[in-house]
């Protein structure tokens, strides 16, 4: 455990902060974003750690003056936040960027000077940081889980075999637009509590043949909510049952019937992809190649 716990503890305390992190907004942050900030920080400690190491000329000293750094990097935001809320005169970056660097560097003092055997505090860490990582992916693996479980639920409840009386022909079939321009509000309200006249962009929408909705309202406050609701034509309790989570996009109707439709789903890349997953046929990213060759092809 001696040997383990020199190798493993500060990648364990620098990698914690983001799967917590990552778990609190699991909804909207996929995993390939998520792993190449756990990257990062995997390298970043490495890279401390040998540089603390040629400082301290010990492993073991070096080791625990990188868990300490990783700690304090992940901790400073929290505490800025803290500092917002409870002594604002007091919350400045020059002012808590002192504290962490003086914290830091009197710590350093007493493990060069002070700390003779520090095996104990490394099994504490070790075991602490490995619980709670361990604690971070179960319920990273769990929401996974009730995800799969929620949209097979979904699927088995609508029945995919539809059958078309008359099957419509494929050119006649009309493209469908979906565009969710989120927090953007009706213009009553903006004019009411913003004092904004959005007249003349939705007087030019209805020109050129749009329908809008007046006194439109979403059925929930939020887009996490409101999307489900929108792809399944119901409410969220409906949609989910017993299920603890909820299911994901490409099981939803509107996925599953224009597929059976024939249809080619075309998406446009987004912040949030890894929640609006639609399994999609083509999808447009901002790639700057991607509108390079678009340029040629036109």
């Amino acid at each position: 455990m001696k040997n383990l716990s020199r190798k493993i503890y500060p990648f364990m305390v620098a990698i914690y902060p983001l799967l917590a992190l990552w778990n609190y907004n699991i909804a909207y942050v996929n995993f390939s974003s998520a792993f190449r900030s756990i990257l990062l920080a995997l390298l970043a400690t490495g890279m401390m750690w040998i540089l603390l190491r040629v400082v301290f000329k010990d492993w073991q000293k070096a080791g625990l003056m990188t868990a300490l750094g990783m700690f304090l990097f992940f901790a400073y935001g929290h505490v800025y936040i803290l500092m917002q809320e409870h002594i604002p005169g007091l919350a400045r970056h020059r002012y808590l960027l002192a504290i962490f660097v003086t914290l830091f560097l009197i710590v350093g003092w007493i493990v060069i000077r002070k700390l003779k055997n520090a095996e104990r505090i490394e099994l504490f860490i070790t075991i602490t940081s490995i619980l709670l990582v361990s604690s971070s992916v179960f319920q990273l693996l769990r929401y996974q889980y009730l995800v799969n479980m929620a949209s097979q639920d979904l699927m088995k409840s609508f029945d995919s075999n539809i059958e078309f009386q008359n099957q419509p022909d494929e050119l006649l079939l009309p493209d469908i637009y979906l565009i969710i321009l989120d927090a953007y509000t009706r213009s009553d309200v903006l004019k009411e509590f913003y004092d904004y006249d959005n007249s003349p962009f939705l007087n030019e929408l209805t020109e050129m043949g749009f329908f809008i909705g007046e006194c439109s309202l979403s059925n929930y406050a939020n887009t996490r909510l409101t999307l489900p609701s929108v792809m399944n034509f119901n409410y969220i309790p409906d949609i989910i049952g017993d299920a603890e989570t909820l299911p994901s996009f490409k099981s939803s109707r509107v996925r599953r019937i224009l597929g059976s439709l024939g249809y080619t789903t075309v998406t446009f890349e987004n912040r949030i992809k890894g929640r609006f997953n639609l399994d999609e046929d083509i999808h447009l990213s901002r790639n700057p190649l991607f509108f390079e060759n678009m340029d040629l092809l036109s």
